[in-house]
C-alpha cells in the first residue's frame, strides 16, 4: 500500500564529503570521503563524535562488535570498536569501496582490481575471489552475497564458503540499451524477495530474480546511485536530482523525496531511512 502521509524530513551535520552511511542498532555511522573520519550520529541527529580512519573512506559496516571502513585511496580497511577507537588497520585490495559483514566475517568489494577480500574480526584476511570488473556494491541476502559490478555489467553470486555460486549478465538483459563499458548496476539490495540494482546512465533501476533473471525495468529519475530497503519499500538515492524515490516492492513509485546535494548513500535504522549528502557535508533523517 501507498503511504498515508506527506514523509518529514530533518538534516543534520556530519563530515566532509559523506560518501558511505551503516547503522550499528543503535548510532549511524557516515564515511567522510574528504577528511578521512567517520561521524557517529544518534538517531536523533546530535554528533557523538568524529573518528579518524584512511584516505578517501568510502564505504562503512557494522558486525562483529565493529565498524569497518573501506578506505579506497590507501586500499585498506579500518577496525574500529563501537566508542570509536582503532584496532587495527587491514590492507586489501585496490580501491576498496563497498563492504558488508556476513558470516561472522567482513567482505570487501574491491573497484580497482575485480575482487572481494575476507576479513575475520581478528583481522586476518581470510580468502580472496575474483569477481567482476570494477565491482561497486555488495549486499546480502537469502543465504547468498551478491556483487554488482560496474565495468562488465555482472551480478556474482557468491555462497558462504567464498565459491561462486553465479554469475549474471544484468545490463543488456535487465534494461531497455545495450551494455556500454562502466554502463554498469552502481548498488544493489536485496528486499526479501528480488535483487533491485541501480543503473544511474540510463535513470532507471532493474528487478532480477536469485537465478538473474529479468523481473522488470523502472525508471527513476536523476538516475539512481544508491539503493536500501526498509519499511516495506525500495529506496533510491539519486545525485543529480538531490532527491529519494520510495518504491513499493512491485516496482510502483510512490513518493519522491528532496534531500541535499549529491545523496549517494542510504541506511535505514528500523524506523527511519537516513541519506547521506556529499556535497552538503550532512546526512537526511526521512520518517516515513
Amino acid at each position: 500500500m501507498p503511504p498515508s502521509r506527506v514523509p518529514s524530513v530533518s538534516v543534520f551535520p556530519v563530515g566532509a564529503g559523506p560518501s558511505g552511511l551503516t547503522y550499528d542498532g543503535k548510532y549511524i555511522w557516515t564515511a567522510n570521503s574528504r577528511e578521512a573520519t567517520v561521524t557517529k550520529v544518534s538517531r536523533d541527529g546530535q554528533v557523538v563524535g568524529s573518528y579518524r580512519v584512511g584516505t578517501e573512506p568510502a564505504g562503512v559496516a557494522a558486525g562483529g562488535g565493529y565498524i569497518w571502513v573501506a578506505n579506497r585511496h590507501d586500499g585498506t580497511v579500518t577496525q574500529l570498536n563501537p566508542e570509536g577507537q582503532h584496532v587495527r588497520t587491514v590492507m586489501v585490495g585496490k580501491e576498496p569501496v563497498d563492504l558488508v559483514f556476513w558470516e561472522r566475517a567482513v567482505w570487501v568489494a574491491n573497484y580497482g582490481d575485480g575482487t572481494l577480500h575476507k576479513i575475520g574480526t581478528d583481522g586476518r584476511v581470510l580468502a580472496r575471489f575474483p569477481v567482476g570488473t570494477k565491482p561497486r556494491s555488495v549486499t546480502m541476502g537469502s543465504g547468498h552475497l551478491w556483487v554488482a559490478s560496474q565495468g562488465d555489467s555482472t551480478l556474482v553470486k557468491v555462497e558462504r564458503e567464498g565459491r561462486t555460486a553465479g554469475s549474471f549478465r544484468v545490463y543488456g538483459s535487465l534494461s531497455p540499451r545495450t551494455f556500454a563499458e562502466d554502463s554498469g548496476p552502481v548498488s544493489v539490495v536485496f528486499d526479501g524477495d528480488a535483487l533491485w540494482l541501480a543503473f544511474p546512465q540510463i535513470e532507471g533501476m532493474a528487478r532480477a530474480s536469485e537465478e538473474g533473471k529479468s523481473q522488470g525495468f523502472y525508471p527513476v529519475p536523476g538516475g539512481p546511485n544508491a539503493l536500501a530497503f526498509g519499511a516495506g519499500s525500495v529506496w533510491a538515492a539519486s545525485t543529480s536530482s538531490g532527491t529519494v524515490a520510495r518504491f513499493a516492492s512491485k516496482g510502483i513509485r510512490v513518493a519522491t523525496i528532496a534531500v541535499g546535494k549529491r545523496p549517494v548513500a542510504l541506511a535505514y535504522d528500523g524506523t527511519s531511512m537516513w541519506v547521506a549528502n556529499q556535497l552538503d557535508d550532512s546526512v537526511s533523517r526521512i520518517d516515513p
